[in-house]
C-alpha cells in the first residue's frame, strides 16, 4: 500500500509518496528553518507542520484514508513515537509531540524513524554482509547497527543507541561545543561543522599556513568567510595539504569511536554516508581508512582484508525509500 514519507533534516525537508513498486514520487525538497539562523523553535516546528500538511494535502488523491505515514528524523526516536532530541534542528529546546500533532493534521496513522535507520533499511538492499554499520556524518553524527539476522533488523529499540555522535571525546574544559548544549561531544568535532570549526580556528592561529592553502588561494577565503560548500571541501577535493590535514584531525576521534563499535559488536563493514563526506568524496574514505587500518585505531586481530569503511553509494532519496522499505516491513505491516 502506499504511504506519505518523510525525511526532516536540520537543513532539508523531503516529502514524497512511496508506491508498492518501490519508487518515491513525487519527491518535494523544501529548505527549513532551524535554530541557527535564529528562529524560535516554536516557530521552526510551525514552519515545519505547515510543509507538510500542505505536501500531504497535494498528494492526498494518490492515498487511501487508511495509509500511513512515516517520518525519518535526525536525533533519537523512542518507540516509534517520541522524539527524543533535535539538537540539529532546535538545538536544546522543548519537542513537541510531533507524532500526535501529525496525526490530528493528517488524519493517518504516523510512525517516526531516526533518519540513519532508515538509510540502514535501504543500504541493507546491497551491502553484502548480514551485521554492518552506518556512519553519517553531517551537521552532526550519527549511526546505526543493521543485522539482517534480528527481527527488529536495525538495532534503534534504545533511544540513545546509534547516538555516537554524543559521545565524549575531549574533556578538556574549552571544548568544542555540541548543538545539544554540552562539550567534547564528537559531533561537535568530527561534524561538518565540527571540521569548519577547527579549520576556521587553525585560519586564525597559523595565518601563514592558511593562506598557502588553496582556500585563499583558490578559492578566495579569508578566516573570517571560510565555509566548507565554497572552500574547505573544494580544497580538499584537490589534495590541499591545509585543507586535508584539518579533515583528518577532526576525523581522528570519529575513528577511534569507529574501532570501538566494530570490536565490540562485531560489525563486517562501515558504511559512510551524509553530505559532508559525499561532497569530499574520495578523499574522505581514503582518509578514514587510513585512520582504522591496524595499527591504528583497531587492532588486526580477524579482521577482514581491504578497506575495512566505504562511502555507501546513496540514492538521493534513500531515507524517503528507507522509511517507505520501515514501513512495509514493520511499521504498518499489520496495519
Amino acid at each position: 500500500m502506499p504511504q506519505l514519507v518523510f525525511d526532516l533534516g536540520g537543513t532539508f525537508l523531503r516529502c514524497g509518496v512511496a508506491h508498492d513498486d518501490g519508487t518515491v514520487r513525487p519527491v518535494v525538497r523544501t529548505r527549513i528553518r532551524n535554530f541557527l539562523d535564529g528562529s524560535p523553535a516554536a516557530e521552526v516546528w510551525r514552519s515545519i507542520f505547515s510543509e507538510l500538511a500542505l505536501f500531504a494535502k497535494s498528494v492526498d488523491d494518490l492515498l487511501s484514508p487508511n495509509d500511513g505515514v512515516v517520518l525519518a528524523f535526525p536525533g533519537p526516536i523512542r518507540d516509534g513515537r517520541r522524539i527524543v532530541g533535535a539538537p540539529t534542528v532546535v538545538g536544546d529546546a522543548d519537542i513537541p509531540d510531533v507524532a500526535e500533532t501529525l496525526e490530528r493534521l493528517l488524519r493517518r496513522p504516523v510512525r517516526l524513524i531516526n533518519d540513519v535507520s532508515a538509510a540502514a533499511w535501504h543500504l541493507a538492499k546491497s551491502t553484502p554482509v548480514d551485521r554492518f554499520m552506518v556512519v553519517t556524518v553531517s551537521s552532526g553524527i550519527g549511526n546505526k547497527v543493521f543485522d539482517r539476522r534480528h527481527p527488529l533488523r536495525v538495532l534503534d529499540d534504545a533511544s540513545y543507541g546509534g547516538e555516537i555522535g554524543h559521545c565524549i571525546v575531549d574533556r578538556s574544559i574549552d571544548a568544542p561545543r555540541c548543538d545539544c548544549g554540552e562539550r567534547g561531544h564528537l559531533g561537535a568535532i568530527a561534524s561538518g561543522r565540527g571540521t569548519l570549526r577547527l579549520a576556521r580556528a587553525r585560519a586564525v592561529a597559523h595565518d601563514d599556513s592558511f593562506s598557502r592553502s588553496l582556500c585563499v588561494r583558490q578559492f578566495g577565503a579569508s578566516a573570517l568567510t571560510l565555509t566548507n560548500e565554497d572552500h574547505l571541501v573544494p580544497a580538499i577535493r584537490m589534495d590541499d595539504a591545509w585543507a586535508i590535514s584539518c579533515m583528518r584531525d577532526a576525523m581522528t576521534p570519529l575513528a577511534d569511536v569507529i574501532g570501538s563499535v566494530t570490536f565490540a559488536c562485531g560489525i563486517g563493514k562501515v558504511c559512510v554516508i551524509g553530505g559532508f563526506p559525499i561532497g569530499i568524496g574520495p578523499q574522505y574514505i581514503r582518509c578514514l581508512n587510513d585512520l582504522l587500518k591496524p595499527p591504528g585505531r583497531m587492532p588486526s586481530i580477524g579482521l577482514p582484508d581491504g578497506d575495512f569503511a566505504e562511502l555507501a553509494d546513496m540514492h538521493p532519496e534513500a531515507c524517503l525509500l528507507g522509511a517507505a522499505e520501515f514501513g512495509r516491513r514493520l511499521a504498518f505491516a499489520h496495519a
